[in-house]
């Protein structure tokens, strides 16, 4: 696991530095086993998370890329699952996480590789309030946003 951890990692960076998708996704399908995906999928967004808007769009284009191809809706779906939990963790360093991972999970839902259902089942089965009663909040919020902004 913590050789795949390095790889991923300078596969992010690499792919942030050069916003080369092909390359991103035919390194992630060199792997020889699809078991960690869902760690590139956390950790490709919550490096985005700390990095400017450029960055985030990246990783939003990189995952709908992905999606089918190189990443299964299960890999995908435990990544964002396994971001929701360490929310509190990802706050410490980045004081908006919360607003910024719903905006990823928003997107993500619009783009179709998240179910709508998704946030609806987090709600019900991870979110805890006060902090997670916001995020379920700004999830709708802009889903409907997006969803608004695309008819």
């Amino acid at each position: 696991m913590e050789d795949y951890r390095k790889a991923i990692v300078t596969i992010i960076e690499e792919y942030f530095s050069t916003g080369d998708v092909e390359l991103a996704a035919s390194e992630l399908r060199n792997f020889e086993s699809e078991k960690h995906h869902h760690y590139f999928v956390k950790k490709l967004i919550s490096t985005a998370m700390d990095r400017h808007d450029k960055e985030k769009e990246m990783a939003s284009v990189l995952l709908s890329a992905l999606y089918v191809d190189a990443l299964s809706s299960s890999k995908i779906k435990r990544g964002f699952v396994m971001l929701l939990e360490s929310a509190d963790d990802l706050s410490v360093d980045i004081p908006d996480a919360v607003e910024v991972l719903a905006l990823f999970i928003a997107r993500a839902v619009v783009n179709e590789i998240l179910l709508r259902f998704f946030f609806l089942k987090q709600k019900r089965d991870f979110l805890r309030p006060p902090r997670d009663l916001k995020l379920y909040k700004l999830l709708k919020r802009n889903i409907y946003r997006l969803l608004t902004m695309l008819n």
